[in-house]
C-alpha cells in the first residue's frame, strides 16, 4: 500500500527539522508526550516531525534519521500509537518486547505504563496521540458501555490483516485530506467524522481488553426489535443535517454498534450508515430541485449534506436519479453552470 505519490507525509506541516538532540526531544515532547531521546552513537540526530492537531487526535510523521533509544514514562493524558511505515523499531513495555516493521506492524504506548523504543536509523512512523477521554469515550459509544479504566492494548498490532490494512487506508486518507486542505478537514463536523474513522479502525486493528465487545462476538445473534430500529430511523431523518456517525446512532439506541447493524439489515435491508447516506442524498436531491430558484450551486448543496467529493457525489446521484445533479439544479436548461 504505497503512501500518496511517494511524497513525505504532511510535508507542508513541518514542525521540526534539526540535528540537535535536546531541541528535538523538547519539541516532540511538546507535541506528543514527555520522553528522553538518546542516540545510540554520536551526539546528533536527523530529526524531522510533520504534524497536525485535529479535534480528537494528533497525527504526524516522525523520523530521527539515526539509531536512537526513546525512554518514556507512563503517559497519563493519552495513548500513543506508532504505525511503522519504513524501517524497524523494537518496543519494550511491562516486561515484554516486540519488533515493528515498515507497513507490517505498529505499537501502542499506554497511559499507565513506562516504555522504551529502539528506532533504526531508517525508521519512519505515523505517530498518533489519542487523548484518554477521546479514545475511551469513542470506545464507550461503540460498545454502549462505560469505560472507566485505561484500555489494555497488546504491545503491537498487525498491519497486514484486513483490519490493519483498513487502519492504514484511514491514515492515508487523513493525510491526503490535510495535505489538500479539503473541506473534509476545514469543516469541523466532517473532520470529526474522519478522525472517528481512524479511531474506530485503530480499535479494530489492535488487540485490547475490549476487542470481544467491539466485535460483539458474544452477542452476535442479538437483534433489536422493529420498534427500536424505527426509532433510530426517525432519529436519522430528523438529524441527517448533523451527519451522525455509527457511534452516535448506537449511543442513541442504547445498544452496541454491531447489534444496530444487525437490526437494520434484518428490518430495513441496509446498514445504518447506508441509510444515513440515502437520507442525505434524498435531502440533497430535494434542494437541487429548488436550486434554480435559490441560486445554490451543486457543490454547496453536496457539501452541506456531507458529500465532500463532488465528482463521486455526481456519479452516485446519477446512478440513483438517472441524471446529473447539474441537470436537476438547472431544470435541464443549463442556466446555472456553477
Amino acid at each position: 500500500m504505497p503512501l500518496l505519490r511517494g511524497n513525505e507525509p504532511l510535508s507542508n506541516f513541518n514542525l521540526l527539522q534539526s540535528n540537535d538532540v535536546d531541541f528535538s526531544q523538547s519539541l516532540v515532547s511538546e507535541v506528543y508526550c514527555e520522553h528522553s531521546l538518546v542516540p545510540v552513537q554520536g551526539t546528533a540526530v536527523k530529526a524531522k516531525l510533520n504534524a497536525v492537531e485535529g479535534t480528537m487526535l494528533t497525527f504526524g510523521y516522525l523520523t530521527y534519521g539515526v539509531d536512537a533509544e526513546i525512554l518514556l514514562p507512563p503517559l497519563p493524558p493519552c495513548y500513543h500509537v506508532n504505525i511503522t511505515i519504513a524501517g524497524k523499531s523494537c518496543i519494550s513495555r511491562n516486561g515484554k518486547s516486540s519488533i515493528t516493521e515498515g507497513m507490517k506492524s505498529g505499537a501502542v504506548l499506554l497511559p499507565d505504563q513506562k516504555a522504551s523504543i529502539l528506532w533504526s536509523k531508517d525508521a519512519k512512523q505515523y505517530a498518533l496521540k489519542f487523548p484518554r477521554d477521546k479514545l475511551e469515550n469513542h470506545l464507550s459509544a461503540l460498545i454502549n458501555e462505560s469505560v472507566d479504566d485505561p484500555i489494555n492494548f497488546d504491545l503491537t498490532f498487525n498491519l497486514q490483516n484486513t483490519a490493519g490494512r483498513s487502519l492504514l487506508r484511514a491514515c492515508i486518507l487523513l493525510q491526503a485530506e490535510w495535505e489538500e486542505q479539503s473541506t473534509l478537514i476545514l469543516t469541523p463536523t466532517a473532520r470529526r467524522n474522519i478522525e472517528s474513522l481512524v479511531m474506530t479502525n485503530f480499535l479494530l486493528a489492535s488487540s485490547n481488553s475490549y476487542t470481544e465487545k467491539i466485535y460483539d462476538t458474544h452477542r452476535k445473534n442479538e437483534s433489536p426489535g422493529k420498534m427500536l430500529v424505527q426509532k433510530v430511523k426517525d432519529y436519522i431523518e430528523e438529524n441527517a443535517h448533523e451527519l451522525p456517525e455509527l457511534a452516535d446512532l448506537a449511543t442513541y439506541a442504547g445498544i452496541s454498534a454491531r447489534s444496530l447493524q444487525i437490526g437494520f439489515k434484518q428490518h430495513l435491508g441496509v446498514s445504518p450508515m447506508t441509510y444515513v447516506r440515502n437520507i442525505r442524498m434524498q435531502r440533497a436531491h430535494e434542494q437541487l430541485e429548488n436550486a434554480f430558484y435559490t441560486g445554490e450551486t451543486v457543490t454547496e448543496i453536496a457539501m452541506r449534506w456531507g458529500f465532500y467529493n463532488v465528482g463521486r457525489f455526481s456519479q452516485l446521484y446519477k446512478s440513483i436519479y438517472g441524471r446529473s445533479p447539474k441537470e436537476t439544479a438547472t431544470g435541464g436548461i443549463g442556466i446555472i453552470s456553477r
